[in-house]
């Protein structure tokens, strides 16, 4: 009796064993698609005042999205990057040895990218116009 025991214990062993390794284990786990999207950006609130313009061809460009992507620069140098290079500016009393400027962004218009640097530097920025009253260039101060 303690053989067949003994026997039926090492079979019934032997046969857990052989189910358990049968079962498939590296079965897909039906999972819910994620979907990545990265955090909001925090929102602008940009005074209505700011470059505010009836001309219609400006609005159109300081309000255009555009993709950046600004690595160290200086005040001298932030107006000759694209896309604000594509109007004139007038600059006064930027700030000396300030620290340099970074901006990425994939969907930024140009009057979000002034006002950030305008912040950025404590800047005036006002528009000048000329003699019929057409936008001519952005003012720049420092303060």
């Amino acid at each position: 009796m303690p053989l067949f025991r003994s026997c039926f214990t090492t079979l019934a062993i032997l046969g857990g064993t052989a189910f358990l390794v049968s079962c498939e284990t590296d079965a897909p786990v039906a999972r819910p698609p994620v979907t990545l999207t990265p955090p909001p950006a925090p929102s602008l609130s940009i005074p209505p005042t700011f470059l505010a313009t009836d001309y219609q061809a400006l609005a159109n460009w300081l309000d255009e999205r555009y993709e950046v992507e600004y690595r160290n620069l200086t005040p001298e140098m932030v107006f000759e990057q694209s896309p604000l290079n594509k109007i004139k500016y007038q600059t006064s009393r930027l700030p000396e040895n300030a620290p340099v400027f970074h901006l990425r962004s994939s969907d930024i218009s140009c009057r979000e990218i002034l006002y950030k640097v305008a912040t950025f530097w404590d800047l005036d920025m006002t528009l000048l116009a000329d003699e019929n009253g057409t936008p001519a260039a952005v003012q720049v101060t420092g303060r």
